[in-house]
């Protein structure tokens, strides 16, 4: 691995670490969107294999995404999330056995539109991280915590 891929390597993990956990969620739909994305790509140049192992790595990471929801705590979302990921992954079963790029689109837009809910709650928890880093000095200002020490 060359210094420059291996730095890179380095920052992306040290990104993941670092994250949210909806942050890190936010991340998984960006990889599959991406994955699917060249799997498109590879349908449209006759790239049978290409398409097969994009998709494959995207499949990765939905499976990832439904092995991670807790049923218990997560109540009714957590059944609805189930429910789309299984039907995520059956259409790209037919992705695979139809090789057809409107199918690819189709999974595209969904995780985009789960993506969109995931980055809402990940700014919220920022928020909240940042709320957490303040206090109020005399005048009842906000100062970060940093400000203080």
């Amino acid at each position: 691995m060359t210094d420059n891929k291996a730095a890179t390597t380095k920052y992306l993990a040290l990104q993941i670490q670092n994250a949210t956990p909806a942050q890190q969620v936010v991340m998984m739909y960006d990889g599959a969107i991406k994955f699917l994305i060249k799997a498109k790509t590879c349908i449209e140049t006759d790239d049978f294999e290409g398409r097969f192992n994009n998709n494959k790595r995207a499949n990765d990471i939905i499976t990832h995404l439904l092995d991670s929801l807790d049923m218990e705590k997560g109540g009714d979302i957590a059944q609805r999330l189930y429910g789309i990921y299984m039907h995520l992954m059956a259409l790209q079963l037919d992705l695979d056995m139809k090789n057809d790029p409107a199918i690819a689109d189709d999974i595209i837009y969904h995780l985009r539109t789960l993506r969109k809910s995931w980055e809402a709650i990940a700014r919220g928890e920022h928020e909240n991280e940042q709320g957490k880093q303040e206090s109020p000095n005399e005048d009842g200002k906000k100062v970060s915590k940093s400000a203080i020490a």
